[in-house]
């Protein structure tokens, strides 16, 4: 079982350091913007809507709906203050809330799923699946799938049908985590992460595996899984790739596939056969997301995000990896709230889609 040890629970917008930080960002933004002199890079625009301490790095972003979000969010390793947070907004991210916890035998919690009714389930690095009804204040544990290496805990259906990836092994349940049965077991290729791009039958399951030595070492390659009876079954798509460092599936069909060796692929029938777009974009790439087969945003340590509009053939900075802007954890744009937010170095920044993009 599970238990919990409340911390504190405090309001962000602490930390005055922080905002002077982001007020520098800002000014080199407003810098950068005005060299650029490119309709998509009016950088000086976004806002910011968290600072938080930066001993804890944000994993991920969750909207229920166009008011209620959440943020996930791990201590730095080697941080003194071992606690995770739990961040909310119920204004569509204006204001935050944090919520500090910690369960025992230090587990981590690695990946949250928040249902519409503000249900939270949480896979740990133990392997247990905890729940929380109140908004994180307490967990307890809902199942054990005794699988340490799990990286992400997924209902992508409208209903009780979930997924956890743990590298070898997907598991599901059809009972909103309640019991767990597996439906892939293989070491090559591993499943990492889990994408259901229309919330139908169709899904794929990102991951790799350790090749063969070559020339001294081991090859890292990449692959994709495929189901298309709601999780049944999964078969190892044809095309190898040299390591994947991030894939998004716009639609059943429509995909895309940045790999370690920095080139962006594209697939129009549903990974049947993958075409190079461009092998030209530098940086290293922590996240990828694409609004339509045209816009798209790719986010790193050493460039900051980057966006496209013509479909990842030429990218331009939207916002620039000014100083203090390193850390990059993911890019995401909302649906809800129809926003592309960065969450970067303890701070969450974002700009309106339809404002700069249009409708596309």
């Amino acid at each position: 079982m599970v238990t919990l040890r409340l911390l504190i629970k405090t309001n962000c917008y602490e930390t005055m350091n922080l905002k002077l930080m982001f007020l520098m960002i800002l000014q080199a933004l407003v810098v950068t913007s005005a060299c650029e002199k490119t309709e998509n890079a009016n950088n000086g625009d976004w806002s910011l809507v968290y600072a938080n301490q930066p001993a804890h790095d944000l994993i991920d972003m969750h909207f229920v709906n166009e008011n209620d979000g959440f943020i996930l969010a791990n201590a730095k390793m080697g941080a003194p203050d071992s606690t995770q947070l739990l961040i909310h907004t119920n204004d569509g991210g204006q204001t935050w809330t944090e919520t500090r916890f910690e369960l025992e035998n230090r587990q981590l919690i690695t990946d949250i799923h928040v249902f519409s009714d503000r249900v939270i389930l949480g896979i740990t690095t133990a392997g247990e699946v905890v729940e929380s009804n109140n908004l994180g204040n307490t967990w307890i544990t809902k199942s054990n799938t005794n699988l340490p290496s799990a990286s992400q805990i997924t209902f992508p259906f409208v209903g009780n049908s979930g997924f956890i990836a743990a590298k070898s092994h997907i598991y599901r349940s059809l009972d909103q985590g309640l019991s767990w049965k597996t439906v892939y077991a293989s070491n090559i290729p591993q499943a990492e992460r889990l994408i259901f791009p229309e919330t139908s039958e169709t899904g794929y399951a990102i991951g790799g595996y350790m090749g063969e030595a070559q020339m001294g070492g081991l090859i890292n390659r990449g692959w994709i899984l495929k189901t298309i009876d709601a999780g049944t079954t999964w078969t190892a798509l044809p095309t190898e790739f040299t390591g994947i460092a991030d894939a998004y599936f716009l639609s059943n069909e429509t995909g895309f596939v940045f790999t370690n060796d920095r080139t962006l692929w594209g697939t129009k029938n549903g990974g049947v056969s993958w075409s190079v777009i461009t092998d030209e974009v530098l940086g290293s790439y922590i996240r990828m997301w694409f609004a339509s087969e045209r816009q798209g945003f790719i986010a790193g340590n050493d460039i900051g995000v980057l966006s496209t509009t013509d479909g990842g053939q030429n990218w331009e900075v939207a916002l620039p990896a000014a100083t203090g802007m390193t850390g990059t954890s993911a890019v995401k744009f909302e649906e809800t709230t129809r926003s592309i937010y960065v969450m970067i170095n303890g701070m969450i920044v974002y700009r309106p889609w339809q404002k700069h993009y249009g409708n596309d």
